[in-house]
């Protein structure tokens, strides 16, 4: 069996190095900035892009996607183009379930793309508001500076893959990892197994989160 790991918005493989050593399987880290720049099609979203993903990885149904946040979104569209198992942590398949921090798209992609919304200020007062005294302050921190780093047209494009709007799954995640205080991803109306801690929880809590994935896997 095959496991892939599929970041979140802004991350990269390090989001998952606290889980790793739970993990006794072969991993394959999926490097969604890498992919999203050599993403060819006219229109993205993230039906398109998973397309696109599939072609390279030739992922098979069964094959086992670990997907964080974003990781996760893009992990449901993966399992509805290929039968394959999915562990959604931090994420969601009800768009709605997204808390946003401006509700129009494309003024966010305009904000993003000019600088205006992803910079030092907003990183000061998003890490003072919600993340001063939690223990994830330093993987929100290294995101953010990722962000802003970054070309911003590749930041848009992540948006891209969890605002454009897509086709909806008919399938549905095989475990749910959430925690019932996350102040990026609300709480799924189904059934999940419950970690403490916050948004990223598989960083600062991996223990919890890797008994949770073993128990499904147990099964």
């Amino acid at each position: 069996m095959r496991v892939f790991l599929i970041p979140g918005f802004g991350e990269n493989e390090s989001i998952f190095e606290p889980l790793l050593p739970f993990l006794s399987y072969d991993t394959v880290h999926v490097d969604v900035w890498k992919h999203l720049a050599s993403f060819t099609g006219e229109t993205l979203h993230v039906r398109t892009f998973v397309q696109h993903l599939n072609r390279e990885l030739q992922i098979r149904s069964t094959d086992l996607i670990i997907g964080h946040s974003m990781g996760g979104w893009i992990g449901i569209h993966l399992k509805q183009e290929t039968g394959c198992r999915l562990i959604q942590i931090a994420s969601w398949t009800n768009p709605h379930k997204v808390i946003l921090p401006i509700q129009n798209r494309k003024v966010l992609y305009f904000l993003v793309q000019s600088g205006l919304y992803i910079n030092k200020l907003t990183k000061a007062i998003l890490i003072w508001k919600f993340y001063k005294n939690l223990p994830s302050r330093s993987i929100m921190e290294a995101t953010l500076t990722r962000l802003i780093q970054t070309d911003k047209s590749l930041v848009v494009k992540q948006l891209q893959l969890i605002l454009e709007p897509s086709p909806t799954c008919t399938v549905l995640p095989d475990l749910r990892i959430h925690t019932r205080r996350d102040p990026i991803i609300r709480k799924p109306d189904e059934d999940y197994f419950e970690v403490s801690g916050d948004h990223f929880a598989l960083y600062t809590n991996p223990k919890e989160v890797a008994r949770g994935i073993l128990s499904y896997l147990q099964r």
